[in-house]
């Protein structure tokens, strides 16, 4: 069988090294001229590099290019104090009540087993794709990654999983790729928060999203529209406000522009006594704006989100009725797999945990008309 032409590519900028042709600290070629030279295309010498990089000889500097560091690179085992592996953990971003749960998980399953970096992308695409360059050459292992999106595959994840970097992928998933993920059941867990306002007696239960393209917001919006066909209830146009930016990391819109969307809808839809929201600090957007149109909740409206921030030292705070993700375990699940993955690269799986209904302060039957509008 022929060789691959990156491997070809890899093979002889290898060698050039090892013999000292390109010495210790010197630049290998810009990739164009390598693209001439060896008569391939651009992605064929990114992959090469990307090789020589996850090998050890070189690592890319910003605005100097590729830069030789090593002729004879040690094993990652090796040069690992102690035999721990060391592991990557790209997040968007974190907050008490997403992600920082999650990255308790991951360092308390990590403790002894493994170092790991912790970056946030913030959610922009590239500086996510800097980051895993930052770790692969820093000789990461293995890398976990909450991605800015998952409508697509970023190229810079798609590279690494054709180069059998061990990667896991945090409350997200990639349908069809051969990339290990673990998130929570969000299909089981929207249509049973949507369910309980149904019990509760609500007739008309509105849906708000963010404006992020994400799998988690999709599953979400799936178990929402699951849970009105098994009512045998019809979507309406309006039913649904999907849009709410201010909570996507990377988003320059404000949480009073966002404000002012809910209250506009609240008042274009005055039918829906009840809402399904994706997340929690969308949830405090949409009470802001309940509270502004004199609407109370739970007496007027009644709102169930996916997650809140630990309450045992604020007992006072307003908490709603929510979906709990067990994000402890998530973070912890995701170490282990990534670590199984780096002893056998082959084994990978995507893992579905199960959700939690907490009741909360933010759910109640609907009103009933009366002189006072009030519950009767």
């Amino acid at each position: 069988m022929d060789q691959p032409l990156y491997r070809r590519v890899f093979d002889t900028l290898r060698e050039r090294i090892r013999s000292g042709e390109v010495p210790v600290g010197s630049h290998l070629p810009a990739p164009r001229a390598l693209e001439a030279e060896f008569g391939v295309s651009a992605i064929t010498v990114r992959r090469a590099m990307d090789m020589l990089r996850t090998d050890g000889y070189i690592v890319r500097r910003p605005r100097i290019g590729s830069v030789v560091v090593a002729r004879e690179p040690e094993a990652p085992a090796e040069r690992r104090a102690g035999g721990r592996p060391l592991i990557g953990c790209v997040l968007t971003d974190l907050d008490d009540a997403f992600g920082s749960q999650v990255l308790t998980g991951v360092l308390g399953e990590a403790d002894g087993r493994a170092d790991v970096v912790v970056k946030k992308s913030l959610g922009d695409p590239a500086h996510e794709e800097q980051l895993l360059d930052e770790l692969t050459e820093a000789g990461a292992e293995g890398v976990l990654l909450l991605p800015t999106s998952s409508r697509f595959i970023a190229p810079a994840v798609m590279r690494r999983v054709t180069q059998a970097l061990p990667m896991v992928i945090l409350d997200r998933v990639f349908p069809g790729v051969p990339i290990s993920s673990v998130c929570s059941d969000n299909v089981a867990g929207a249509q049973a928060a949507t369910e309980l306002l149904f019990d509760l007696g609500h007739e008309h239960v509105g849906l708000v999203l963010p404006s992020s393209t994400v799998s988690s917001v999709e599953d979400r919006r799936a178990g929402f529209v699951q849970a009105h066909a098994e009512r045998r209830l019809s979507l309406e146009p309006g039913q649904e406000l999907r849009g709410v930016a201010s909570v996507v990391p990377g988003e320059s819109r404000t949480a009073a522009q966002d404000t002012a969307q809910l209250t506009a809808y609240l008042e274009a839809r005055p039918d829906l006594t009840a809402f399904l929201v994706s997340e929690h600090r969308i949830a405090v957007l949409l009470l802001a704006a309940c509270r502004a149109l004199g609407r109370s909740v739970p007496d007027a409206v009644s709102i169930v989100c996916f997650d809140h921030p630990p309450t045992a030292f604020a007992p006072d705070t307003f908490r709603f009725t929510h979906v709990r993700q067990d994000q402890d375990a998530m973070g912890r699940m995701a170490v282990r797999q990534l670590l199984a993955q780096i002893e056998d690269p082959t084994d990978v799986a995507t893992l579905a945990l199960p959700t939690t209904l907490v009741p909360g302060d933010s759910t109640a039957p609907p009103p009933v008309p009366g002189p006072a509008g009030r519950r009767a």
